[in-house]
């Protein structure tokens, strides 16, 4: 028995603490910092999305810390008590909601599929050296 419950830990002092809250958010957290990359990346490419891009990149980026520190696992029977925290607004809490039942994001949707994002990118032929070679 841990030393303060048993017999010799009365009266000592010694106080039972409560269980520490355990959750798993650490998949959800990763998809939304993944989206504040994604809009990160998209606001240093300039352009009037540029601004637009930048605070969604800073929202997410939040809103991941939140999730990650939330101390109840987030399903899809509690993710609206995110809701009730300073700074997540509704569109984050549906953007939780649409990640919960599809497991992804649009703006993610198939971006693993362009050569060098998410993966080796393809080699290439060099057709210079082909044509040249057609010459000699």
């Amino acid at each position: 028995m841990p030393p303060c419950l048993g017999e010799q830990g009365r009266g000592q002092g010694c106080r039972v603490q409560p269980a520490a809250s355990v959750s798993d958010n650490s998949g959800l957290a990763a998809a939304f910092m993944k989206l504040a990359d994604h809009y990160a990346a998209r606001s240093k490419m300039g352009g009037e999305e540029n601004s637009k891009a930048h605070f969604a990149a800073a929202t997410y980026r939040k809103l991941s810390g939140v999730i990650a520190n939330w101390n109840v696992t987030i399903t899809k029977a509690n993710f609206k008590q995110l809701g009730t925290v300073q700074g997540v607004g509704k569109a984050s809490v549906a953007k939780i909601e649409k990640y919960l039942n599809t497991g992804t994001f649009d703006e993610l949707e198939g971006i693993d599929e362009f050569a060098g994002v998410g993966k080796k990118a393809p080699q290439m032929q060099d057709a210079g050296a082909a044509y040249a070679n057609a010459f000699m």
